[in-house]
């Protein structure tokens, strides 16, 4: 059963795990960006190692190593589900990438998600920041 509020400690300290919510998040993300129904979600969660009772602070550091959304998308789509082109992070949805199901993916074969990067995204390299010099810095 999962629970909320659970305490483990070790050599080094305490961890509190909140294994409930931690899961319910998962369920929610992937009713959202799969479209699975909530039912589905529960079935996928349920069925996993996340809902295995955690018994030490190492075994809740594993859990919770990867974001809810990592956890999400490979309980739905698989493992490496980014190579298959759906995106890596929820930063990268959009709203016409949002509610793709699987049954969607058969639309074309060239990109059968149809996911797209928002226009005002822009990487880091790109973005207009002068570099930091002495100049800069002393005025």
């Amino acid at each position: 059963m999962l629970k909320d509020g659970v305490v483990l400690e070790n050599d080094e300290g305490k961890v509190t795990v909140n294994q409930y919510s931690f899961c319910e998040l998962i369920k929610h993300l992937l009713v959202h960006y799969a479209g699975a129904s909530y039912a589905e979600a529960s079935k996928l969660v349920a069925g996993s190692h996340l809902a295995e009772p955690i018994a030490d602070a190492m075994s809740a550091c594993l859990f919770s190593h990867e974001y809810p959304y990592f956890w999400a998308m490979s309980l739905y789509y698989g493992g490496m589900y980014w190579e298959k082109g759906i995106p890596a992070s929820p930063r990268t949805w959009t709203h016409t990438s949002a509610l793709k199901t699987k049954s969607s993916a058969a639309t074309t074969s060239e990109n059968p998600l149809n996911f797209k990067i928002p226009h005002s995204f822009r990487p880091r390299a790109a973005l207009d920041i002068p570099p930091i010099t002495r100049k800069n810095i002393i005025r």
